[in-house]
């Protein structure tokens, strides 16, 4: 192999290198957000789920952890 073509082929492999670490990078901030958008979530849910609980039980005494959670997400 030439001078050149090796000097071709480093380029190549560390444009693709850049290329990876942006979409490392990229993947990284997303997921943060998501994990964000998780954690929120979850604390809205324990802040709802006790009342909910209370008022399935009262209205045919069912607790929340009793139900058939597939039928809800209709």
């Amino acid at each position: 192999m030439s001078d050149d073509s090796i000097c071709e082929k480093l380029n190549s492999i560390e444009e693709r290198l850049v290329r990876i670490e942006n979409m490392l990078i990229e993947n990284k901030q997303t997921s943060f957000k998501l994990n964000n958008h998780i954690d929120f979530i979850d604390s809205v849910y324990d802040t709802v789920k006790r009342p909910l609980s209370r008022i399935l039980y009262m209205y045919n005494q069912t607790s929340i952890s009793n139900i058939d959670k597939s039928k809800l997400i209709k």
